[in-house]
């Protein structure tokens, strides 16, 4: 009777057992589910970021036409497919009202950020009502949206531009001014007891971290750099040469050319360290040309051919690229080397046509 009595109890802790099991097998059946989610969604994004890589880009310009046009263009598509004109990559970001408001304007790009992501553009108006009178226009192109604009006063010049679209040296009525975008705030430009001639100051150049603006003098041989944080802070450099301005986008490296004056056309490469004030002998040019990033490759366009060449610098060896630009038509002239993830077919309406099958599968 008393093992009888017992069995109930046994049954009873058994249930209990089994129970509580299943709450823990259903607990962790249910959290395993989640496990691979996490994993998957890993995956998932490392494909992601695998499959964007950044790629070359070139941002040129015709010339020698009445209507001269810019385009980008992708210097790792041998298709010369990969292509867009700016005035259509500027037109996929307006409005309709924004359309019809810049009807008659014509759109020039002043700059780009280094990564390619953002361009500053000039709007510039030739109808009768409009005539001198132009804008700029900041877009983010990952965004796909205008940042802000802002009217240049009229009767004055394509503005130079900051790397980071902030800031703006123009000139009007024989001054010179510099605009912050981010603080909205205009300063007079003043040179002290110093005469400086400022006829291609619009051509300047500002430092990569926009602190400092260096530009040609018109007469004078070397360049004259302004220091922007300080009041009438100016010094001429590169005083014994006849120093034209190259490129400045590495933070002490200032990039010019000096003519070899031996009726060959050939420029001799400089770079000048604005710090220690060392200078360097880079390379020689006779032609239209702009460094890659790094410094290791220049793309140059040969006027005699025509041809456009892609030369590493180490070596000498050369990259004909001329078949990439032939589907734009003209001849176009290098502005700007980039090297970004950025995708510009996004704002081609012909992107599916334009863009080489073979090279979507790379």
């Amino acid at each position: 009777m008393r093992f009888i009595k017992m069995i109930p109890i046994f049954v009873l802790m058994l249930f209990i057992f089994t129970f509580n099991t299943n709450k823990v097998y259903k607990l962790a059946s249910s959290q395993h589910p989640i496990t691979v989610s996490s994993q998957d969604i890993t995956t998932e994004q490392n494909v992601v970021k695998k499959s964007v890589k950044a790629e070359n880009w070139l941002l040129n310009g015709e010339e020698g036409v009445e209507d001269p046009a810019q385009f980008l263009t992708n210097l790792d598509d041998p298709t010369g497919g990969s292509y867009i004109r700016i005035e259509d990559l500027v037109d996929a970001m307006q409005t309709k009202e924004e359309k019809i408001k810049n009807r008659g304007s014509h759109v020039t790009v002043r700059k780009m950020t280094s990564d390619g992501r953002r361009m500053a553009i000039i709007r510039d108006f030739s109808t009768l009502d409009q005539v001198g009178k132009f804008k700029v226009e900041v877009y983010e192109l990952q965004a796909e949206q205008k940042e802000f604009e802002f009217q240049m006063p009229a009767n004055t010049y394509y503005p130079a531009v900051s790397p980071d679209l902030r800031k703006y040296v123009y000139t009007l009525g024989g001054k010179v001014f510099l605009y912050n975008a981010t603080s909205k705030q205009t300063t007079k430009i003043n040179w002290g007891t110093n005469k400086v001639s400022t006829k291609y100051i619009n051509d300047g150049m500002f430092s990569p971290d926009g602190s400092q603006f260096c530009f040609e003098e018109e007469g004078k041989k070397g360049l004259v750099l302004l220091n922007l944080s300080k009041v009438g802070g100016i010094q001429r450099i590169l005083t014994g040469s006849q120093a034209s301005l190259l490129q400045w986008d590495r933070k002490d490296e200032l990039m010019y050319t000096i003519p070899r004056g031996d009726e060959t056309y050939i420029n001799d490469v400089y770079s000048y360290n604005v710090r220690n004030y060392k200078k360097l002998w880079v390379t020689k040019s006779e032609d239209p040309f702009i460094f890659s990033a790094d410094h290791k490759e220049l793309l140059r366009e040969n006027y005699d051919s025509p041809e456009v060449y892609i030369v590493h610098i180490s070596n000498g060896r050369k990259k004909d690229v001329t078949s990439i630009f032939k589907k734009q038509g003209s001849l176009t002239v290098p502005i700007q080397w980039l090297h970004t993830t950025t995708n510009y077919m996004k704002f081609s309406s012909d992107k599916v046509e334009l863009w080489d099958t073979k090279y979507l599968k790379q």
